[in-house]
């Protein structure tokens, strides 16, 4: 996986184009979201491992399980060049949401402190980086065809959800992200509100799944409303400089 992404990444900066065949798009976006626990990782750039580890060139080992990892500029190019596909976007969208909410549920009802915020803030920080690059593929059509991709994205996204939202309690990380997904019936646009609080709005619905009364401390729904902002810019940046 590391050499893939590392070859398409190559040659992205040698050609200088944005987007990869439109026959490789869907195949590397479904490629990539099976490595989404390292996808995440790499775009939340929280984890050590994943900057020491670049150096080694092969894949290491943990208690979690095998990991590779790339630098952030290049997961971010390869990423952007499938998206020119606004399915092969919601399938990386949807991958990292899945693992996002699962992420979630995984947060005991008991934690406070880092224990609460590194989770839920490092979602927010992977999302920012996946609004970038919606903003860097919207950014460079014009407005008849961006509204058609910001359609089609969300249509996909919107799509992969279940019918039925199911019981917290059954399936947290499921309910967290159907809930999310659901909310997007009335949405037209990737830069909305809906997306671009994904973190915030994903500890919101945890919070309302547990049903103990627990409210998410203001100081960290604004976190993850400000990480998610800032990661945007900097991927956007990033993407531009590339």
């Amino acid at each position: 996986m590391r050499t893939t992404l590392e070859a398409v990444g190559d040659a992205l900066g040698k050609s200088g184009e944005k987007d990869v065949d439109d026959s490789l798009r869907m195949p590397l976006a479904e490629l990539m979201a099976d490595y989404v626990p390292d996808t995440h990782e790499i775009l939340k750039e929280l984890d050590a491992d994943y900057v020491t580890h670049l150096s080694d060139g092969e894949p290491w080992e943990d208690r979690s399980g095998v990991h590779m990892t790339v630098p952030n500029d290049v997961l971010l190019r390869v990423m952007r060049s499938v998206s020119a596909s606004p399915s092969a976007y919601a399938v990386l969208r949807n991958a990292e949401g899945q693992y996002a909410a699962h992420t979630m549920a995984r947060i005991p009802r008991t934690a406070k402190g880092f224990d609460l915020s590194t989770p839920v803030v490092g979602n927010a920080l992977a999302f920012g980086a996946l609004d970038g690059i919606a903003s860097d593929v919207t950014a460079r059509l014009s407005g008849q065809e961006a509204a058609k991709w910001n359609k089609a994205a969300i249509t996909a996204l919107g799509s992969a959800a279940p019918e039925k939202i199911p019981d917290f309690k059954a399936d947290p990380a499921d309910y967290i992200s159907a809930t999310w997904a659901k909310g997007l019936n009335d949405t037209t646009r990737t830069d909305s509100a809906a997306f671009r609080s994904q973190g915030a709005e994903y500890l919101s619905i945890w919070a309302q799944g547990r049903a103990d009364g627990f409210k998410p401390p203001s100081k960290l729904t604004k976190d993850c409303l400000n990480g998610q902002s800032r990661k945007s810019e900097e991927a956007t940046r990033s993407l531009r400089a590339g």
